[in-house]
């Protein structure tokens, strides 16, 4: 897409080689890109090769600093970014892997203007002019078509603050409408915050059955308009099928966006 490209730059760094069989074995431990057609899966291995050779993938002590691990986090780094290319992470420069979840100080700001400060247990964080942060853990239990994908969901943080801010509205390309976006991201996360706060009710007073359906995305999506984004990439990369049949408007702008329709990628 060369509108991408002229938005965020371009680089000529040379793409990083993956042995076939290193390959194969990583396809094969991440069944989220399986139905992934041959010329999908090899313009995958290009843009996973992207990631080695322009992200530097460091682990902190305690970690093993295995050409596996390091696949991994790249081969999931690269899905969503797949039709889009690696332009899109120009600025990231590390990733650095840590053994688990981890504690961090947080200040947030809510809707009222109202600042919070506490301390939060984290399993990544992708932080302005700062490595992205992943927890191992997160990782290996990520690409599985359960849900959850710690890499894809700190990698759409990056891809949403292309534009400066990190505020669920990534620049779009030529023939989508912004306008239309966001009004059905926020009709969608309007919904979602009601799913939560009945799960909530439910469980604070321990009444047996929620009213309503449950959320389909975490929980943590309610967090702000950031959070409900990367939660709803995560989900249209690990069960696109789930996110379809719940938020068909939603899932037709991450497609459009993406370029790319995941609902065929995984098994549900």
């Amino acid at each position: 897409m060369g509108f991408f490209r002229r938005l965020l730059g371009g680089d000529k760094r040379r793409i990083s080689d993956i042995p076939d069989e290193l390959w194969a074995q990583a396809l094969d431990e991440h069944p989220i890109v399986r139905a992934l057609s041959a010329q999908q899966l090899s313009l995958l291995r290009i843009r996973t090769g992207e990631v080695l050779s322009r992200i530097s993938i460091d682990t902190a002590r305690g970690v093993d600093r295995s050409e596996e691990l390091r696949l991994s986090v790249a081969l999931q780094a690269a899905l969503p970014v797949l039709e889009l290319g690696v332009e899109w992470y120009r600025a990231v420069r590390t990733i650095l892997l840590v053994p688990d979840e981890y504690e961090t100080e947080l200040t947030t700001v809510d809707e009222a203007g109202v600042v919070h400060e506490g301390v939060d247990t984290i399993s990544g964080e992708m932080g302005h002019q700062q490595p992205v942060v992943l927890s191992v853990a997160d990782v290996e239990a990520s690409g599985w078509g359960e849900g959850y994908n710690v890499v894809i969901h700190e990698m759409a943080h990056v891809i949403d603050a292309a534009d400066g801010e990190a505020d669920g509205a990534p620049p779009l390309p030529p023939g989508m409408d912004s306008g239309h976006w966001g009004a059905v991201f926020a009709a969608a996360r309007s919904d979602h915050e009601r799913r939560v706060r009945r799960t909530e009710a439910r469980i604070a007073s321990r009444s047996g059955r929620a009213a309503g359906r449950a959320p389909v995305l975490d929980p943590y999506a309610a967090e702000g308009r950031e959070e409900f984004f990367a939660c709803s990439v995560e989900l249209f990369f690990e069960r696109p099928r789930r996110l379809k049949r719940a938020y068909p408007e939603l899932f037709e702008e991450l497609r459009s966006f993406f370029g790319i329709d995941p609902s065929g990628l995984s098994g549900e």
